[in-house]
């Protein structure tokens, strides 16, 4: 039996699984080798035997074709989100001594280095030395949190060669990290999708407990860390009741209110 298998995974899946019997297609044995599973936006694959036992050239293939079936779609950002940055370094001469500075708009706050190094206090500015062998690579990473608004913010790395006449500007490259959205979009986009819903039949008292609760949420004074967990609770709530909906699709109330609560869970922490 086969289980509408992504046809690059299905090749791979059979051929681990003893389905082929030359070079030609492969012919389904009979046993369930593997099946996927769509989850709303996400989805799931389950193999059906042990890949370590496997020949590695097969399993690997397999393996790398499964990860990119399962892998999500990169979510865009949206206010005080964390963005992950990498700098990769690539080294095509003789070693290299460099110090990497890294400046970023005020607002948009590094907290987390990698490897660990000097931020100044504001989170604006980060410094590396690195050492490149030659033919050398390396990677620097760093977190920072987004501001609390829409926007392009723009990072800039500045790469200095280090040696015996003082620092010298080698490489300038900038970064544009895009908000496209505001916190009031992300609730009135909320609010769009429960009224959508049903407002007669079995899930209009759904429709109406969502509502209640967005409308709790715009109304709420947010001046402390209690009120935006008050608006987390209310937030939980309508995700309850999103639940019992029986006669449309879930899916689309339910990610609209994780971006609203993915938000707030950032303010809670920002206070």
């Amino acid at each position: 039996m086969r289980l509408d298998l992504d046809s690059a995974i299905a090749d791979a899946v059979y051929a681990l699984a003893g389905g082929y019997t030359s070079c030609h297609p492969p012919v389904p044995t009979g046993e369930v080798a593997a099946a996927t599973n769509v989850l709303g936006h996400g989805r799931s694959l389950t193999f059906g035997f042990d890949l370590i036992a496997a020949p590695s050239f097969q399993s690997g293939m397999a393996l790398q074709q499964a990860v990119t079936f399962v892998t999500p779609t990169a979510l865009s950002l949206a206010p005080l989100d964390v963005a992950g940055v990498e700098i990769d370094l690539k080294n095509h001469g003789p070693a290299l001594s460099l110090q990497v500075n890294e400046a970023l708009p005020l607002g948009l706050d590094a907290f987390l280095a990698i490897p660990d190094t000097w931020i100044n206090p504001s989170g604006t500015l980060i410094e590396w030395n690195a050492t490149l062998p030659p033919q050398g690579a390396d990677t620097l990473r760093y977190l920072a949190r987004l501001p609390d608004r829409s926007g392009t913010f723009t990072t800039t790395t500045t790469v200095l060669l280090l040696g015996t006449g003082g620092p010298q500007t080698y490489k300038t490259v900038s970064l544009d990290l895009n908000v496209g959205v505001t916190p009031a979009a992300l609730l009135a986009s909320a609010q769009s999708v429960a009224a959508q819903l049903p407002s007669h039949g079995p899930d209009s008292n759904v429709r109406k407990a969502i509502q209640t609760r967005l409308a709790s949420v715009q109304a709420r004074v947010v001046s402390r860390r209690s009120d935006a967990e008050a608006n987390i609770d209310d937030l939980l709530d309508a995700v309850e009741s999103a639940e019992k909906l029986k006669t449309v699709d879930p899916t689309p109330m339910r990610l609209a209110l994780d971006e609203l609560i993915r938000y707030w869970e950032a303010r809670w922490y920002a206070f």
